[in-house]
């Protein structure tokens, strides 16, 4: 399976941090002049007709993969939780997980 980063960001909706998080790490970029509904409509679109799984916020699998990571943790931590768990910002999706 080949992993392809890309982004479909609306245009002059979003900041120049979240641009260059896309860019720096490879991602192809699509700028659209709609808002995130209608990049989510053109994704949809582009996964049911190419072999490209759709992970994102939207998908309950995305979210039960999320939570395995605090599995993982406690696992390591012999069942022991540790007093802290950083977790990256981005649209906080990790924390609702």
């Amino acid at each position: 399976m080949t992993v392809l980063p890309t982004g479909d960001l609306p245009a002059d909706k979003i900041s120049l941090a979240q641009l260059v998080q896309a860019i720096s790490n490879g991602a192809l970029v699509l700028s659209r002049d709609t808002d995130f509904d209608g990049c989510m409509q053109l994704v949809r679109e582009i996964t049911t007709k190419v072999p490209i799984y759709l992970a994102n916020s939207l998908n309950s699998l995305r979210l039960e993969g999320q939570k395995t990571a605090a599995i993982e943790i406690l696992e390591q931590f012999d069942w022991e939780v540790p007093d802290w768990v950083i977790v990256p910002g981005g649209n906080l999706e990790n924390i609702c997980a």
